[in-house]
């Protein structure tokens, strides 16, 4: 865009529109731009270079009213140590997830709503949703972001 940029689009576009979900489509990879971006309200941000693959689902992730982050940047955006604790207490490693457990919150980092996982999977929404809590519980995670930061820190986020 020659005269404005994303990031000035989507700071117009939540003062002007605060329910209006912003999804960017773009080549920047840098760190502080994505961080800038999510700050700024944007709720999906997609690369081009994986567009073909990722725009779907961070659309129809932002519409359920969840968040996406690139594969392709989320391991850089989101810092990773290996010893992160919530509190006093550590989280939990993925050795402490049933399988389906493990499935359901790789599948949500990845941006599926959980309709989609449901489908997925062939179990109900309901199912899905009690896996999403069990898992995020023993590892300690509260929001969708932090899913997906645990996600990346375990390399689920790495293409097929």
């Amino acid at each position: 865009m020659p005269e404005c940029n994303g990031i000035l689009v989507a700071r117009r576009l939540a003062s002007e529109g605060p329910a209006v979900r912003v999804v960017i489509l773009t080549f920047y990879e840098d760190r502080a731009y994505v961080r800038q971006a999510l700050q700024t309200g944007v709720r999906g941000y997609v690369l081009k270079r994986s567009a073909a693959e990722n725009l779907i689902p961070a659309i129809r992730s932002v519409l359920a009213g969840g968040l996406y982050v690139d594969p392709g940047v989320a391991e850089r955006i989101f810092e990773v140590t290996p010893a992160r604790t919530v509190g006093s207490a550590p989280i939990g490693s993925a050795l402490d997830l049933s399988s389906r457990e493990a499935e359901v919150l790789k599948l949500l980092a990845l941006g599926h709503s959980n309709k989609e996982i449901a489908t997925e999977l062939d179990v109900s929404v309901k199912s899905v949703e009690t896996y999403k809590s069990r898992g995020a519980e023993k590892l300690g995670l509260k929001t969708r972001a932090e899913i997906v930061r645990y996600a990346s820190a375990q390399g689920w986020l790495a293409r097929h």
